[in-house]
């Protein structure tokens, strides 16, 4: 029988607010609890983050065809992670 020990947390990320760590002492993942819900980290506990995480807000999408839909000034971040739909 395969038991496993999963731990969770409250935490504060530096980026992203207060946010869930759940770890089952192999993987980890991050859930955002202020903002989403949105998965911003999936990792091996000593691994890299293997979603898209766009920190610096380079990626973005305006222009007429939002303003159109959704008014003036309107911009699209795409902040990464992965949502729960």
């Amino acid at each position: 029988m395969l038991h496993l020990n999963i731990t969770k947390q409250e935490i504060i990320d530096k980026d992203f607010g207060k946010c869930l760590l759940i770890s089952n002492g192999y993987l980890q993942l991050k859930v955002t609890l202020e903002v989403g819900p949105r998965i911003i980290s999936f990792r091996r506990n000593e691994g890299n983050n293997i979603l898209f995480n766009d920190i610096n807000d380079k990626v973005k999408v305006w222009g007429a065809d939002l303003e159109y839909i959704y008014g003036k000034g309107t911009v699209w971040h795409a902040y990464g992670g992965h949502r729960i739909w």
